[in-house]
């Protein structure tokens, strides 16, 4: 090799970190743009939220169930677990 190798070696690791550095930057850039888009997007929801007249916006309040619509959850089988490890594989 010649003498000039090394130096052209150290150019091109110079030049690929210049190029990683702004890369790194566009993506800082990037990213803050996206952060202030997510707040301005979640303030923007949290408005709605508390307007009346904008249509689903509002969380769904639970309804009220009559005690028979419970009591049909809980004979349901679906919804219980065996009783005393009973059915279970060992």
């Amino acid at each position: 090799m010649s003498e000039q190798d090394p130096d052209r070696r150290g150019g091109d690791f110079e030049r690929r970190a210049a190029e990683l550095e702004r890369e790194a930057q566009d993506m800082e850039r990037h990213s803050e743009g996206l952060r202030d888009e997510v707040q301005s997007v979640s303030e923007d929801w949290q408005r709605k939220r508390r307007d009346q007249n904008v249509p689903g916006a509002q969380p769904e309040q639970p309804e009220e169930r009559s005690p028979q619509e419970r009591s049909g959850e809980e004979e349901d089988p679906a919804h219980q677990s065996p009783a005393g490890g009973e059915g279970a594989p060992s």
